[in-house]
């Protein structure tokens, strides 16, 4: 969480991509979290979790079961790829 506060801007840009793409943060939330008030929303947002995981939700349709499929991961992976670079300097 160092790294998030002293680089929000890097952080929120990797985290707008990932929303952009149609991912919504998820996991165990800290039952009283200790977060300074003066953060954006979206950092607010990771500090209140233990653990993090990302997902998108998508209608089971055709496109699960065609050569289809391999652009929509691809583009999940590329959209995900500025955070993951983020949190493995962590």
């Amino acid at each position: 969480k160092g790294r998030i506060n002293a680089k929000p801007v890097e952080f929120l840009a990797a985290m707008k991509a990932m929303k952009k793409a149609g991912f919504i943060i998820q996991g165990d939330e800290y039952a009283r979290p200790k977060i300074p008030e003066d953060l954006p929303a979206e950092v607010q947002e990771w500090h209140r979790r233990k653990t993090v995981y990302f997902i998108q939700e998508l209608p089971a349709n055709d496109v699960f079961f065609s050569p289809a499929l391999v652009p929509l991961l691809k583009k999940g992976f590329q959209a995900a790829a500025p955070l993951y670079r983020f949190l493995a300097n962590i």
